[in-house]
């Protein structure tokens, strides 16, 4: 059956969204607030290798890698704690647009400077994709973050986090290469955060004010791991109206509180709904089996880095000198039976504080 489809919100998950909905014969409709000559993207540009989200793109991201990473290091105070994991840094900007013609070409109709409200769309339409990212919403919960792009003097093989004892509490350091990388903060809402906050990073990583290139900041939805571990519910991703309204990518709160990291989410969540997309309680199910129980562990690792800072070091201390992807999977059991058990004594049960309803 072929569907008429209005996408809200051109970042990641709302143009994968549209392409693969072009793809199999619906008729797709893409909204961007921004013009295309002010289009911009707001974030760490980083992809980790930590499922299979990589696999389900189309190649053209290879024409913008910016780096290629191979392992994260953990700082916390004066200690520092290393792990293997394969990342690509990437020119998000530049690979946006160009899949925004891949979809175009697909016969995605894509219209600049339309600021939509999903639920104000008519009934002309039989589905409407909330794709617009982050932004402040009634009742949710969410952090905060901003970057500098500058010059300095980086090690290009390693992303460095720097942790704090909050929520969302981190500076990262990713790595353009051994001259430039992205640096930013991460604040829980209540945060006042602002760019004084970095200064007090850029001495420790050999940049000054005047080795600034390129600023911005933006939200991050961590809900959907947060109400898993808090309440053991399951956050609603479909709104029955008419017509339906289904979040994708950042809007249906798939950051991780961790990290901050939501590309996976933005990437598995567009495809799981063109996969899905004739059963919306479907997708919603797709969505809790692919990334409900890493969203809530990576909450609960987040919340243990607020509420038991010394904690949260011994869980890292742990992991130094693993292989981050198998940290949850039974092979990191036969690697490294010593540091699972370990594992397993610091964090306890893997189950959400509350039962799942």
């Amino acid at each position: 059956m072929k569907r008429k489809v209005a996408v809200v919100g051109g970042g990641l998950a709302g143009i994968l969204s549209s392409l693969w909905l072009s793809e199999q014969g619906d008729e797709v409709y893409l909204y961007e607030e921004k013009e295309e000559r002010d289009y911009s993207v707001n974030c760490g540009e980083t992809l980790a290798d930590v499922d299979d989200s990589r696999t389900l793109l189309p190649g053209i991201y290879e024409n913008h890698i910016r780096n290629e990473l191979s392992g994260v290091e953990y700082k916390i105070g004066d200690n520092s704690y290393k792990m293997s994991l394969h990342m690509t840094v990437l020119d998000r900007k530049e690979w946006q647009l160009e899949l925004i013609d891949l979809a175009k070409s697909k016969d995605v109709n894509v219209s600049f400077g339309e600021k939509g409200r999903p639920y104000e769309f008519n009934n002309s339409y039989d589905l409407v994709v909330d794709a617009r990212g982050s932004f402040r919403r009634e009742n949710r919960d969410y952090a905060k973050a901003i970057y500098v792009i500058c010059g300095g003097d980086f090690d290009p093989n390693k992303m460095i986090l720097f942790n704090r004892e909050c929520l969302a509490g981190y500076y990262w350091v990713i790595p353009y290469s051994k001259d430039i990388a992205n640096i930013g903060y991460g604040g829980e809402k209540e945060e006042n955060i602002s760019l004084g906050d970095l200064r007090n990073l850029f001495n420790q990583v050999g940049v000054s004010n005047s080795d600034i290139v390129e600023r911005g900041g933006g939200l991050l939805d961590y809900t959907y791991g947060d109400k898993l571990y808090q309440e053991g519910k399951k956050r609603d991703l479909v709104y029955e109206n008419f017509p339906p309204v289904v979040e994708v990518g950042d809007a249906a709160g798939l950051v991780s509180p961790l990290t901050g990291i939501g590309i996976n989410g933005a990437i598995k969540s567009a495809k799981l709904l063109s996969q899905n997309i004739g059963n919306l309680q479907r997708y919603q199910r797709k969505i809790y089996d692919t990334m409900g129980k890493t969203l809530s562990r990576s909450t609960k690792m987040a919340y243990i880095r607020k509420n038991n800072f010394s904690k949260f070091e011994d869980i890292i201390k742990i992991l130094d000198g693993t292989k981050l992807p198998e940290t949850w999977k039974k092979t990191f059991l036969l690697k490294h039976p010593i540091k699972a058990m370990r594992l397993g004594k610091e964090l306890g049960s893997f189950e959400y504080r509350k039962k799942l309803i």
